[in-house]
């Protein structure tokens, strides 16, 4: 069961590497971690955690942007590499000149991570009604006899971010931060909370033009492969390697097609619901699978680190169904096969004209599309997209399209071994 703190309450945390995330709804802050020695104060600039600095030399604290909707910000703490003269890491909220009470909600999460395993910590909900605060020191990690402990301390300032950031200021008087840089770390957790719209718009004017002129590879019968080169972490950004599936709006809403007449499952008027799912097997042997049947969203922050974003029940999602995996563990993976099933709606993959989407920052995005839907029985309502492999650390990506009745019969296919039994979303 997850410890739910509330304000001045603490507990001993292990001393291993933590992810804390920030949730914020009804406007955007900006969110800062920051070292702190014994002295009270940060050592340097280098102390200081953001979306624009993100990382300290040493990186045991790190800023890892965001993953889902409502997520302002996520750190990477590794509690074991924190240098022994840094007493405490603080986390600190600024609503950039707005009170707290404008906000709906406000919520600090903690868990931890251990190659293959990891534990929920603690989460704490922040009152925001008829506060006056503009900034806030949300909680602090800090060194308590030879173990780390967790504070959530949920105080603030009216004078904003500049106030809480004096108390802990270099000793030699460095100006840490100025307008302008609040505002660009701002605009930085903005692009990494939509990074849809900077990684799929050519017009952008924050998209690199190396990501602009990044050629799209299609996968298909006579080219069903394609070599990506070296497992990289990301320099910048999110962290976030992107699947999407997509598909056809208008083949179950439009009457008059004559596609539309070969539904034998539903009405015209039914919506099309494709699910997106996904195998995926590490290096060790460990497996599972992430699909929202059952409610098996998976989860970025811990094993498996890979996360379904949402399901889209009716198809009017303009860019369909995410799949996000989570960079920095892309060298535990061994594969992650994706795959789709018709969940209601369209009785016929041709009519479905899906397809699925691997965007890798970095690198050109890899497509895919059902090719070879002609003739596939209605009662094969499961089809095995695409697969992701990691070997000799070389990452590559292969076209499958195979058609199966359920999930049990592709595991048979692929000889997975999982024990299936009926589920509902």
């Amino acid at each position: 069961m997850v410890t739910t703190l509330v304000a001045g309450q603490n507990l001993v945390v292990p001393t291993c590497k933590t992810h804390i995330a920030i949730r914020v709804e009804g406007g955007q802050c900006v969110v800062y971690a920051l070292r702190v020695a014994s002295s009270g104060h940060m050592r340097s600039a280098d102390d200081l955690v953001s979306a624009l600095h993100h990382s300290c030399a040493d990186g045991s604290v790190q800023y890892r942007g965001t993953a889902s909707a409502g997520l302002q910000a996520q750190f990477a703490i590794d509690l074991e590499q924190v240098p022994t003269d840094v007493e405490k890491v603080v986390i600190l909220l600024s609503t950039f000149n707005h009170r707290i009470s404008a906000f709906s909600f406000i919520s600090v999460a903690a868990e931890t991570v251990d190659q293959l395993n990891g534990s929920h910590l603690f989460q704490a909900n922040i009152t925001t009604q008829k506060r006056t605060e503009s900034a806030l020191i949300l909680g602090e990690f800090y060194r308590y006899k030879e173990q780390w402990k967790f504070r959530l301390v949920d105080q603030g300032s009216n004078e904003g971010l500049q106030s809480l950031l004096a108390q802990y200021a270099p000793q030699d008087g460095q100006l840490l931060l100025d307008e302008d840089e609040v505002r660009r770390v701002q605009a930085a957790q903005r692009e990494a909370a939509a990074p849809s719209a900077a990684s799929t718009s050519s017009s952008s004017g924050s998209t690199s033009a190396a990501r602009v002129n990044l050629k799209k590879v299609s996968l298909t019968k006579a080219q069903p492969k394609v070599n990506l080169g070296k497992v990289h972490h990301l320099e910048r950004g999110d962290g976030i390697y992107r699947v999407n599936l997509n598909w056809s709006r208008t083949a179950a809403h439009n009457s008059s097609s004559l596609l539309s007449r070969l539904f034998s499952s539903a009405s015209n008027n039914d919506p099309v619901d494709l699910d997106l799912g996904a195998y995926v097997r590490f290096f060790n042997g460990a497996q599972t699978i992430v699909q929202a049947l059952g409610n098996a969203f998976g989860s970025f922050l811990t094993p498996p680190f890979v996360e379904l974003q949402g399901d889209d029940r009716t198809g009017d999602q303009a860019d369909g169904e995410w799949l996000y995996i989570n960079s920095e563990y892309i060298e535990l993976f061994s594969e992650i096969v994706i795959f789709a099933f018709i969940y209601d709606g369209v009785a016929q993959w041709s009519d479905s004209d899906a397809v699925v989407t691997v965007d890798i920052p970095g690198l050109p995005k890899v497509e895919t599309r059902l090719y070879e839907t002609a003739g596939v029985a209605n009662t094969k309502r499961l089809c095995a997209i695409a697969r992701i492999r990691i070997e000799d650390d070389t990452i590559s990506i292969e076209r499958i399209e195979k058609y199966f009745a359920d999930q049990e019969q592709m595991d048979k296919y692929f000889g997975w071994g999982f024990k299936w039994k009926p589920g509902r979303k």
